[in-house]
Formats: structure tokens, sequence, C-alpha cells
């Protein structure tokens, strides 16, 4: 039996949003949830997450494991965590990604990050990130879910 002791397991398609696509237009065009973001960089992410696409991912400096829709246990969604943590234990979970949006100076960047280990555990967050001295930087993250 495999061990995947410390490492992040990553889900290979993108998620869309944290929330319905009507209402995080809406919260994000009105700028609710991150006020320090621009428009293009939120215009840019809307326009990139209409559809789902396989995540890109290059070296993250963590451990970490893609995991296809294939790799996920089959069945009802009942016992869905108890397949999957038989299929890995040790496991933190899934982490999913939105795409990027970003602004046309790729100095400002909006994404969201999601997590899930349960049928009550779990979060999701928008995270805007600026570039400083060649650096990505969190500048603001909100809150969308917790469970």
């Amino acid at each position: 039996m495999r061990r995947y002791r410390m490492r992040l397991f990553i889900a290979v398609l993108t998620f869309t949003f944290g929330i319905s696509i009507f209402w995080a237009s809406q919260l994000i065009r009105h700028r609710f949830l991150t006020p320090q973001a621009e428009l293009q960089t939120l215009d840019n992410y809307l326009l990139s997450n209409k559809t789902r696409q396989e995540l890109k991912v290059w070296n993250l400096g963590v451990n970490y494991v893609l995991v296809r829709n294939s790799d996920l246990p089959d069945g009802t969604v009942e016992n869905f965590w108890a397949r999957f943590y038989k299929k890995y234990p040790n496991s933190p979970g899934l982490v999913f990604f939105s795409k990027v949006g970003f602004n046309d100076r790729h100095d400002q960047a909006f994404v969201y990050v999601g997590r899930s280990c349960g049928g009550l555990c779990g979060a999701g967050e928008y995270v805007l990130l600026n570039k400083v001295s060649g650096e990505w930087v969190v500048r603001a993250e909100q809150n969308l879910w917790v469970s």
C-alpha cells in the first residue's frame, strides 16, 4: 500500500467558480469581494473560467499528486470520501483551483482556491495576488464557504 505522507492532492480539472456563475460574476464585477482588484483582472478571470480545463502545473515547491477524474473512486457520493481515503491514505483531501485571471501587465492575478476533505470538511476562497519585485504576494483573500 502506498503512503502519501505530506503530499498535496490537486484535482487536474480546473474548478470554475466557488459559487454559481451568476452570483460569482455579480459579486466579482461589482467588486464586493475584492475592491482592490482591477476590473481588467476580474474580467479576465471571468472570461478564462467559462469552461473547465486541464490544470497546468509547474514546480510548486511542494510534494504533490495530480488527481484525474479517472483516479477518483467510482460509485455513490455517500461513500466517496471513505473510498478516497482508502485509496490515498494520509491524504489531506483534494485541493482545486480555477484558472488565473490577470491584468494586461501581468502584475495582478485573481484565482479561486478550494479544499475538500470530507462531507463537512473544506473551504473555498478567492485570492488576489500582486507581483512585487518579481515575486507573487497575496494581497487579499475572500472566504466564500466553509464546511
